[in-house]
């Protein structure tokens, strides 16, 4: 079992090199998602943009990667940054939401699901389609919590899948 959690631990540290060695990830719409972030932070604090555009506040999915970046920035870290921390928190998610759903169908720690980690860069990821990336690896870990827990304590089973249904609203609808 050591040896199966050491080489998860390498091959995520793997999946997430390119999002930390490279500058800015070839990823499509990443700049337009953080030049809107960047807009929006700036009419919040009220510094710039105020003249072109208003902000009107409204319950709406798609937000993931707003809310966390912004989130980020108002304590202080920059929004490169920022935006780093939210493509590898949802390579991570996926990550973990497929070895959480082998573990689940399975009850057991296995190297099969970590033969997925490689295929997560595709045309879903570099399409620059973010919120839904991480909104699916927010119900993969969902869906394997429910069904760790569905037998043995039913009720934490469905208020985590409760509460995992309403982030995944604002992840993406």
């Amino acid at each position: 079992t050591w040896l199966i959690v050491a080489l998860g631990g390498v091959s995520v540290g793997l999946l997430l090199l390119p999002v930390v060695t490279n500058p800015i990830p070839p990823l499509m719409d990443y700049a337009g998602h953080l030049a809107r972030i960047h807009v929006l932070y700036s009419l919040f604090h009220g510094t710039a943009f105020t003249d072109m555009f208003t902000y009107r506040f409204a319950v709406v999915p798609n937000l993931a990667i707003d809310g966390f970046v912004l989130g980020l920035m108002q304590l202080g870290v920059g929004i490169e940054a920022a935006g780093r921390i939210f493509l590898g928190l949802s390579l991570l998610a996926m990550s973990a939401g497929v070895i959480g759903l082998h573990y689940a169908n399975f009850r057991r720690l296995s190297v099969w699901p970590l033969i997925a980690l490689p295929f997560f860069y595709h045309d879903m990821f570099f399409g620059g389609l973010l919120n839904y990336f991480f909104g699916v690896g927010l119900a993969f870990i969902g869906a394997a919590g429910w069904e760790i827990g569905k037998r043995d304590r039913p009720i934490l089973a469905l208020c985590g899948l409760a509460l995992c249904s309403v982030l995944l609203f604002f992840c993406h609808l």
